[in-house]
């Protein structure tokens, strides 16, 4: 690898660019990063969501635009610059109402570079090409590559059954949050414009401020969090604390690419880690790197933070908080994933969608646990592990009820219900994937050892009768087969179904449909035979409850978007 010459592709640091150009346009006079967007994109964007989305909100994650993650990718990257019809026909249904929760969004961070198109009079790619990449001689970013940058990308691998395989280069269509693609060394220059106030010194030129001093120091401000002593977010940053030192952060995920952008604005520190497979590095790196260069620091972080998330061994353990500490147990779920497409059913693969579990614990325990580890209560609903970094603030609904659970930067957590579960949901899933099997094996060893009519039958079955058999193996094997098969391509690389919807995908979603149409015979065949001597009690008992399996599958698959097509 060459920094200055290999394509490295940065997935979501495409976000910091993104704000970069938006801020600069602020700072200009150019627009109003507390108004209505649809002031600049017009009625025809966001169609159906609340008033209130504004700049600021989509570049905290704030204005409650989700993600769709299925078929976001094109093959050839001149097909991204149509951004607007993309946003008009893609945009998914509102989240939650703007300015309340943190819903990590590609889409909302492209609908601000639409804003930045809408203003500028030129694609977003153009833009930040002339006003960023230019100015800071970064020659080797571009957000829509020529082959010949492609030719110089490193490839990205998976590991399937510990062997890498080579993942297709593909580009996102949010492309302004996700599809940059540049080198180590121009990474650094960008780099050294946020740490030195928007100014990075040419090598033929005293070089040239992309912001002033004042928009350097709004960027790298908090602007939202969830509890006063959570970090938060600033503009596309997010804040974290750790050893007391005060780091801006944000990682890039690309199907076979990881990337970790750290600033430390107080020491001016920048670090840039870049690899090529599904392996996070980011995290344990910088975790390594704080506990190497800034060991046991207790001083809080500078002022811009205060005391905000930081917390030590020395901060008073409160008493009981107002209400019983059960109110803050539960399940809560990551915001991170789509709500009104088939993408939400990333979430059971455990990527996206992660859950925490709190609970209290048990004896004399104080506090509470979460996924196991200790947490006391440092303040009104803000709780710091024992034996960790580790900090939770909860955030109350109207009427007062716990309803999220923040960790900082882009980790919230919306409680969910016990029997929304994802383990539970797996366990089912793959309990009637079991009976379902065995129905399929029983009715076809039925068939083989004599057809319809068994040597233990004085009566040869009607029409209905046979129906419903027939209807039960079909339904059985049709329902088999799909869980089977959306497992199959779960293990073998979810990418497959995030990347573009492949003929696979689209037979695999074929399959409930037709086990719907042989529930219905099943349904219609048992309640016209269910007095056919043919019949014996047994089966009509097995078939009652092969139809309460059946709808229980659908009601799941209803839950997960995979009813139909759904995208």
């Amino acid at each position: 690898m060459d920094p200055e010459t290999t394509i490295l592709r940065v997935g979501s640091i495409s976000k910091l660019v993104a704000a970069t150009a938006v801020l600069q346009l602020a700072e200009r006079g150019k627009l109003d990063l507390s108004a209505d967007v649809r002031q600049y994109l017009g009625e025809d964007v966001l169609v159906g969501h609340p008033l209130g989305i504004t700049l600021q909100r989509l570049l905290t994650h704030t204005a409650g635009v989700g993600d769709k993650f299925v078929g976001q990718t094109v093959a050839d990257p001149a097909e991204l610059l149509n951004l607007r019809r993309y946003l008009i026909e893609e945009t998914p249904p509102p989240l939650s109402p703007p300015g309340f929760f943190v819903n990590y969004s590609s889409v909302g961070i492209s609908l601000a570079a639409l804003v930045v198109e809408s203003i500028s009079g030129m694609p977003f790619a153009e833009y930040v090409e002339t006003e960023i990449f230019r100015p800071l001689e970064m020659m080797n970013s571009n957000y829509v590559p020529d082959p010949g940058m492609i030719a110089r990308a490193a490839s990205g691998y998976s590991r399937l059954f510990g062997r890498f395989r080579l993942i297709e280069l593909r580009h996102w269509r949010t492309y302004p949050a996700s599809s940059l693609v540049s080198t180590g060394h121009d990474m650094a220059r960008f780099m050294n414009a946020h740490l030195g106030g928007g100014d990075v010194p040419s090598d033929s030129s005293p070089g040239r401020n992309i912001f002033s001093a004042q928009t350097h120091t709004d960027f790298h401000r908090r602007q939202f969090t969830m509890h006063p002593r959570v970090p938060g977010l600033t503009y596309t940053f997010w804040e974290r604390v750790e050893n007391g030192v005060r780091l801006l952060w944000h990682s890039g995920h690309m199907p076979g690419h990881r990337t970790g952008f750290f600033l430390i604005p107080r020491d001016g520190i920048g670090l840039f880690i870049n690899g090529n497979s599904e392996f996070s590095l980011e995290e344990p790196f910088i975790t390594e790197f704080l506990d190497r260069f800034y060991p046991s620091v207790v001083s809080p972080p500078e002022e811009t933070v205060g005391r905000s998330g930081f917390h030590d061994s020395g901060d008073e353990v409160l008493g009981p908080l107002p209400g019983a500490l059960s109110q803050y147990t539960g399940r809560f779920r990551h915001s991170w994933y789509p709500r009104t497409s088939m993408g939400k059913a990333v979430a059971l693969t455990g990527i996206q969608g992660v859950e925490r579990v709190v609970r209290l614990p048990g004896g004399d325990g104080r506090g509470i646990l979460i996924d196991g580890n200790v947490y006391l209560p440092r303040a009104p609903d803000f709780f710091a592990e024992v034996s960790g970094d580790g900090i939770a603030g909860f955030w109350r609904s109207l009427k007062g009820e716990v309803v999220f659970l923040y960790e900082g930067g882009m980790n919230g957590y919306h409680r969910i219900r016990w029997y929304e579960s994802v383990n539970l949901h797996r366990v089912a899933i793959s309990l009637l994937a079991v009976i379902f099997g065995a129905s399929l094996f029983a009715g076809v060893r039925s068939w083989v050892r004599g057809g319809q009519t068994r040597k233990d039958e004085t009566v040869r079955p009607g029409l209905p009768a046979r129906l419903t058999r027939c209807s039960a193996v079909m339904m059985s094997g049709l329902l088999t087969l799909f869980i089977l098969g959306m497992a199959l391509m779960a293990v073998t690389g979810v990418y497959r179904i995030t990347q573009e919807v492949r003929w696979p995908l689209l037979g695999l979603l074929a399959l409930p449909m037709l086990a719907g149409v042989a529930l219905l015979g099943l349904l219609g065949g048992l309640a016209a035979s269910w007095r056919d001597p043919a019949l014996q009690s047994r089966e009509r008992v097995s078939y009652v409850g092969l139809i309460l399996c059946a709808s229980l599958t659908f009601a799941l698959m209803n839950y997960w978007m995979m009813l139909g097509y759904r995208f």
